[in-house]
């Protein structure tokens, strides 16, 4: 007596993104969109743009901020790179 077993084979599956990760995704690259921006980009009613927009806890000065920031970060980290170099190559020259 054998039973014939039946295996399922996965079907794949297209993952279809819910709206709320659409606008989240959205927000992630522009932080300073407003609701309406993000409901005609991501194609989301606006009150559900407005209550994604509103559980971001970051205020929007630090956002304001950050958007002018990066070029100063990254001229900190090359100055403070190219003076480590230094040392390390007088160091290298005393020894």
């Amino acid at each position: 007596m054998n039973k014939q077993t039946k295996i399922k084979v996965a079907r794949k599956v297209k993952y279809k993104a819910k709206k709320s990760e659409l606008v989240w995704a959205y927000l992630i690259k522009h932080p300073l969109a407003t609701p309406s921006e993000v409901a005609k980009a991501t194609g989301v009613s606006y009150a559900l743009a407005y209550a994604c927009k509103k559980k971001v806890g970051t205020p929007k000065e630090v956002f304001e901020k950050e958007a002018v920031a990066p070029r100063a970060a990254v001229n900190d980290d090359t100055s403070r790179l190219q003076t480590l170099g230094d040392r390390i190559r007088k160091w290298w020259k005393a020894a």
